[in-house]
């Protein structure tokens, strides 16, 4: 029987199977048998490390790597923008299914951008230009001379029914019949097409509207050189449908003229407010996206109630970003008499932009209230009124002598001297030529009616001074015709 002592040495012993007071080591006996049980979790363990340290190296060619994915991203979209058999407006529903799409979580508003650059690759738009490659220098050119610029952006403003509508579609009527000029101005037509975006008015009122001023027949046909027309009803808006649209238009018509009536119709339900500035996010994106080629934009907004104090760009509705982002502004006013309310039956037009000096010019409607005619300038109508002042002062043997140089002058521009004038004023040259020299006399330095055009010798005598009216004597004459009938 062992001794107490050897007792206590044994339970100091550890045993075969156990740890020592709860020691993590293992005994040599159930070595093997532990190890086999916590091995299968060291080994996953480790795996799991392992993976977590390589996978920075696997994502840069993995086939879930961002890069990749947004490469077939742009593939895709570039694929729609260039198959004419899917529909401007499908490509988004086309390229949200992509699967590299939906891997990303992209949204439409990324969608939207992929397809704009796509096609902006596919047009063959510069995003840059680089050291080396020249600035286009083409001189500045007009639809309509000093009113509407070509090839780039005009807004027409004024109150409701003051006639803008009426007064473009003048223009573009002239315009796209072949004519020469409109108010005076010169046009400038090479075969361009038009498109109208009208959701203002209903079709039988463009109907009405084109018909007057040849861009549509009795029956309603439309002008052979109008691409297309959208009105009341159709849903036309400057949202992504409509700004595609128009796109789509002006890629297949180089040197589109685009004309939208009215600027608060096509904004209508995109909740956009027209007095903060984001409101011209919809005009610089359809700006954007038709400059490319070469067209021309032509926009109707309204001017605000009592507009004509502070400024011409102040006048037009809403933010002053607006005409902010136009080459040309053209302002339309209802002219009326000072002081009062009574109108003159004259629209004032104001202009203002990047291709020319600041101009004013006067119109009104003809008696059918279809046509537009030019009264002039400000400063035109000045020197006009100056003519009627001195023509008023004319003796009688002064205007005579006016009437016969101006009937000659637009018989074959022709000049006349004393003797002729004397002859056809049944009057003795020998006896009375000294008197219609001092009757030309006043209207040369008095007047400017009348000036030389050179001698005329005939023989041994003494050279003829030869008589043409001026500029302004052939005005006064112009108008005394007309005040005659």
């Amino acid at each position: 029987m062992p001794s107490l002592a050897e007792d206590d040495q044994q339970k100091q012993i550890p045993q075969q199977d156990l740890p020592d007071e709860g020691s993590a080591l293992t005994s040599v006996g159930t070595k093997h048998e532990v190890v086999g049980a916590l091995e299968p979790q060291q080994m996953d363990s480790m795996a799991t490390v392992r993976a977590s340290k390589a996978r920075p190296k696997a994502e840069t060619t993995h086939e879930d790597d961002p890069s990749v994915l947004l490469k077939q991203v742009d593939q895709k979209a570039s694929l729609l923008v260039s198959d004419t058999s899917v529909a401007p407006d499908d490509r988004l529903v086309h390229l949200r299914l992509n699967e590299s799409v939906r891997a990303l979580k992209l949204t439409d508003v990324d969608l939207q951008r992929k397809l704009i650059q796509a096609q902006a690759r596919l047009d063959g738009r510069p995003v840059l230009l680089k050291p080396g490659e020249n600035l286009s220098t083409k001189p500045i050119k007009w639809l309509v001379e000093d009113l509407l610029i070509k090839d780039g952006t005009n807004l027409v403003f004024a109150e409701p029914k003051c006639g803008k509508s009426r007064f473009l579609l003048g223009a573009l009527g002239a315009l796209l019949n072949g004519g020469d000029k409109y108010l005076d101005k010169q046009l400038f037509y090479k075969g361009e097409k038009l498109l109208i975006c009208g959701p203002d008015m209903t079709q039988s009122s463009w109907a009405s509207f084109l018909n007057d001023y040849e861009l549509a027949n009795e029956a309603g046909l439309p002008h052979p050189s109008i691409s297309g027309i959208t009105c009341a009803g159709m849903n036309f808006r400057l949202d992504q449908n409509g700004i595609d649209l128009v796109e789509q238009q002006a890629r297949e018509n180089p040197g589109l003229i685009i004309l939208i009536d009215s600027l608060a119709s096509c904004m209508y339900g995109l909740g956009m407010d027209e007095n903060k500035s984001n409101t011209v996010d919809p005009l610089m994106q359809l700006m954007n996206a038709v400059a490319q080629f070469k067209t021309t934009l032509i926009v109707i907004h309204h001017a605000k109630k009592g507009s004509g104090e502070g400024g011409l760009s102040a006048s037009a509705r809403g933010s002053s970003a607006i005409t902010a982002v136009f080459d040309q502004i053209v302002s339309m006013r209802v002219d009326r008499k000072v002081g009062t309310d009574e109108e003159t039956g004259e629209v004032v037009l104001q202009t203002r932009g990047r291709a020319s000096k600041p101009s004013a010019l006067s119109i009104r409607q003809g008696v059918d209230g279809k046509s537009w005619e030019s009264l002039g300038s400000p400063e035109e109508r000045q020197a006009s009124k100056l003519i009627t002042q001195k023509g008023e002062k004319l003796t009688t043997q002064q205007r005579q002598v006016m009437l016969l140089l101006c009937q000659q002058f637009k018989t074959d521009k022709k000049p006349l001297t004393t003797t002729d004038l004397c002859r056809g004023m049944s009057l003795d040259p020998k006896s009375h030529r000294k008197h219609v020299r001092n009757y030309l006399d006043g209207l040369i330095n008095a007047k400017g009616f009348v000036k030389t055009a050179g001698e005329l010798k005939l023989g041994p005598m003494k050279p003829s001074t030869l008589y043409l009216p001026t500029n302004e004597g052939r005005e006064w004459y112009d108008k005394e015709i007309c005040a005659d009938f």
